[in-house]
């Protein structure tokens, strides 16, 4: 017999698809607005971030241009007069000629000091660590090994020169005029030298690559940096920055004096001194040099530099000592050439780049900085490599996901007991078509039949049959009347117990006459097994509900097992391993599918389709079963056999 699906069925599918759309559309309608301003306050924490790095890094390059400034500026206090091994000190009566302070210096304060230099007119070079003439430098205190060893660094400097080719080309004066500028002489004073303001180094037009999304900050320390630039270009062939000097000097180089030397011959000159200027040679060393003109002949004063060893004292040690290096990589740019990247911060702790902000920031600007004159043509270039997120975006982000966790749990956890809800509202429809088709039957049949029997329509051999069609009918009713009741009663917790402790003999007399006409009338076979002396074990029970229960186990095994091959329905009294009483009914028909073991004992739930289902039933049998064995203190278990299904009820009395 194939029963007819209930509208509820339907009903429930399209009300599931409507809970699936409104559960989808709120978790949107929260998430969205929420993850928006969740990504808007990460983004803010991000660039806060980088404005407090990139305020790092404009107070580290302020830090290094001072720095540098204030070693040149010492430079730029050096008289002419420093630069040659001996120098008058006081007035000229005074009669005192002494080594100038820089005939001292082997090494200087710049890190990297290799040594300083001095190019007469006649494009000689000399330097303040010897006199021009070389036997008199013991006069002046130095030992013959000092001597070797200042010779030796002067002969390094002329190593210098020569490797660039400055001093094998040319003459040497007139190639730093060439590394400064054009100039024209008009006469034969230092103030008729007019210097050619028209030309100036020429920066690049090509500027290094620039980052989308950089802040205003960033453009803001840019245009200062080209304003250093604007204000450094010119400077040493501006000739207001040119300072003057007057200063007693010795004409000629004499031995130190002693009561018997000869005086010696001194002169009052004026120089005109530019400011330093600064170029890197082509083997990388730095020069800082300046113009000196006196009496209307050109000197050019300087000193060499190691870059690597400057750059790594003055600017590489203290970058990896501050935070920036953590974050940022700093190159080193010279002319729109980059000469040196540091990148420490992949040396550093790992957590900074697992623990960091999402990678758009990863190659932006950070800050820009043009050195000040003379090594102007230097820039500071601060690159972001990662972002660590602090606490403030740890904080965020523990904030948004626990949020976002809530929220799709909590439309889980809604929509769960939406479902729940309309299944339970399906299944109650399905109940109350069931139920109501369960009562019609019976009560037809028994109408039916009862007319029959009234008009005495019925022959006298099949009026047993129609009574005994009554009869069943009027069982089958009155079972289906007892689990509404006793549904009735669950639901309000409310069974009544009237326990007696029976054993199984009287029990299994008691099932038999119960049962044994349901079963024969369904064609089956009724099997009792219980062994001599399981026989007088004693259960404490209520042996009405009991009874109900074994009813309803019977008609599910008869309602599901009509199929099979074998028609049996058998129960087995015995105890389990721990000696507890135990009873099983089973049957030998298909079995229950995995997937539905633990879900059979829900209310209202059946295993088949509503639409398609061939079987009757309310789906409050097992239902019923479950918790009238629980109210007794006992618990039931399916098993699939092959073939069948088992149900076994445990008593935790002994």
């Amino acid at each position: 017999m194939k029963v007819e699906a209930s509208p509820g069925a339907f009903g429930y599918a399209r009300n599931l698809r409507k809970i699936r759309i409104f559960t989808l559309l709120f978790l949107f309608a929260v998430a969205s607005p929420a993850v928006f301003i969740v990504v808007q306050a990460f983004q803010q924490i991000k660039w806060e971030a980088f404005h407090q790095y990139q305020a790092l890094a404009i107070e580290f390059s302020s830090r290094v241009d001072e720095n540098i400034a204030e070693l040149i500026k010492t430079e730029e206090s050096r008289t002419f007069g420093d630069y040659n091994f001996t120098i008058v000190m006081g007035s000229a009566s005074n009669n005192f000629v002494q080594r100038s302070p820089l005939s001292n210096t082997v090494e200087s304060s710049f890190p990297g000091f290799i040594g300083y230099f001095q190019i007469d007119p006649n494009n000689n070079l000399s330097s303040p660590l010897l006199p021009e003439n070389k036997s008199q430098a013991m006069r002046y205190g130095l030992s013959e090994e000092q001597v070797r060893d200042r010779e030796a660094a002067k002969d390094k400097l002329r190593g210098i020169f020569e490797q660039n080719n400055v001093v094998l080309q040319q003459p040497l004066a007139d190639v730093f005029e060439q590394l400064a500028t054009k100039k024209t002489r008009k006469s034969k004073s230092v103030e008729e030298y007019d210097l050619d303001l028209r030309y100036q180094r020429q920066l690049a037009d090509s500027r290094v690559s620039e980052s989308a999304g950089k802040s205003d900050a960033v453009g803001a320390a840019e245009e200062a940096s080209q304003a250093v630039e604007s204000r450094s270009a010119g400077r040493l062939f501006d000739s207001s920055l040119f300072r003057s000097e007057r200063e007693l000097l010795v004409e000629k180089e004499v031995p130190a004096p002693k009561p018997s030397s000869p005086e010696p011959v001194y002169s009052l000159f004026e120089s005109q001194i530019s400011p330093f200027n600064s170029t890197m040679l082509e083997s990388g060393h730095l020069m800082f040099y300046r113009f000196v003109w006196q009496e209307n002949q050109r000197f050019v004063q300087g000193f060499i530099l190691n870059r690597e060893l400057l750059v790594k004292s003055m600017i590489a040690d203290i970058y990896r000592d501050t935070s920036l290096s953590a974050v940022s990589s700093l190159a080193m740019v010279w002319n729109n050439q980059i000469k040196e990247v540091f990148s420490p911060g992949y040396q550093r702790e790992s957590y900074l780049r697992s623990n960091a902000f999402s990678g758009d920031l990863s190659g932006t600007l950070l800050h820009r900085y043009r050195l000040s004159s003379p090594v102007e043509e230097w820039e500071l270039l601060f690159t972001i490599e990662t972002l660590p997120t602090g606490t403030s975006g740890q904080v965020l982000i523990l904030s948004g996901t626990t949020f976002i966790l809530v929220l799709f749990v909590g439309c889980w956890l809604i929509y769960r007991l939406l479902v729940k809800q309309l299944r339970l509202s399906a299944q109650q429809q399905n109940f109350v078509s069931s139920i109501s088709h369960e009562l019609k039957t019976p009560l037809t049949s028994i109408k039916m039949y009862g007319e029959i029997l009234r008009e005495g329509w019925a022959k006298e051999d099949k009026q047993k049959e129609y009574y005994d069609y009554i009869f069943y009918e009027s069982e089958r009713l009155g079972r289906l009347i007892n689990n509404v009741l006793q549904l009735a009663k669950m639901t309000r917790s409310d069974i009544p117990m009237d326990l007696k402790s029976v054993t199984f003999s009287k029990l299994i007399d008691l099932v038999r006459s119960t049962i044994v006409s349901q079963v024969e009338r369904a064609g089956f076979n009724l099997v009792i097994e219980c062994s001599e002396k399981n026989a007088n074990t004693e259960i404490e029970l209520d042996v009405d509900l009991f009874l109900q229960i074994i009813i309803n186990l019977v008609d599910n095994a008869l309602k599901f097992s009509r199929n099979a091959e074998l028609k049996q329905v058998r129960l087995e009294f015995s105890r389990d391993r721990q000696g507890r009483p135990r009873i099983a009914v089973r049957d030998f028909g298909p079995g229950v599918e995995k997937s539905q073991l633990q879900k059979i004992f829900t209310l209202f739930y059946r295993a088949e389709n509503e639409l398609t289902r061939e079987t009757t039933g309310t789906g409050i049998g097992l239902a019923l079963v479950f918790q009238l064995v629980q109210a007794m203190n006992g618990k039931i278990h399916v098993e699939n056999k092959k073939p069948g299904v088992e149900f076994s009820i445990e008593f935790l009395q002994i």
